[in-house]
């Protein structure tokens, strides 16, 4: 629905950059995640900061957390459904969980539908995460299509797609591929 703004500035409904986000970051405990059938086809994972508070994301260029020496690791993310009640969230894996998500994903082209266990190796808050995924026995089509998870991602982290953003260059994206002689951005 469209949600068009007066001459006031005035809006009916807030635009869709303006909603929460619809999904709780899922963090391992001590005892790892629980149990959780995958809905996305890959993890999206970038190195991230701890840094005032709260995760950032590590910028190419001009990152406050790596001019202030604030160390960097890797994570990764899944939107993931409880087995056991079904509620979705963006589930966050280490580095340690991957070969065993990398090794599901060579032999399935997916992860999407794969039961994913995690525990943390010793069973303290920042033991080693590792994960084991099986075949589920789950319907799948009875589960929602996951989201774009970068974009969830980006949002989380107050990022923004600048060329998405950015009329001029979406303008001369479409010329170019409309014009064969147009000049590239």
């Amino acid at each position: 629905m469209a949600t068009p703004e007066n001459s006031n500035g005035w809006k009916r409904r807030p635009s869709q950059s303006d909603m929460p986000l619809r999904y709780e970051v899922n963090r391992a405990g001590p005892k790892g995640h629980a149990p959780a059938i995958i809905l996305s086809h890959d993890v999206e994972g970038a190195y991230i900061h701890y840094y005032r508070g709260r995760s950032q994301k590590c910028l190419p260029e001009n990152c406050e957390s790596c001019e202030a020496n604030i160390e960097r690791r890797w994570r990764g993310y899944l939107i993931v459904a409880d087995a056991r009640t079904r509620e979705t969230s963006m589930m966050e894996v280490t580095a340690a969980a991957m070969p065993d998500i990398d090794r599901y994903f060579r032999e399935h082209r997916t992860l999407r539908g794969a039961l994913i266990e995690t525990r943390r190796i010793p069973p303290k808050a920042n033991g080693r995460l590792v994960s084991k995924l099986t075949e589920s026995a789950y319907d799948m089509a009875s589960y929602n299509k996951a989201p774009p998870l970068r974009k969830l991602l980006m949002k989380l982290w107050g990022l923004h797609d600048a060329d998405q953003e950015n009329p001029d260059v979406m303008r001369k994206i479409r010329l170019a591929a409309t014009d064969p002689e147009a000049k590239s951005a």
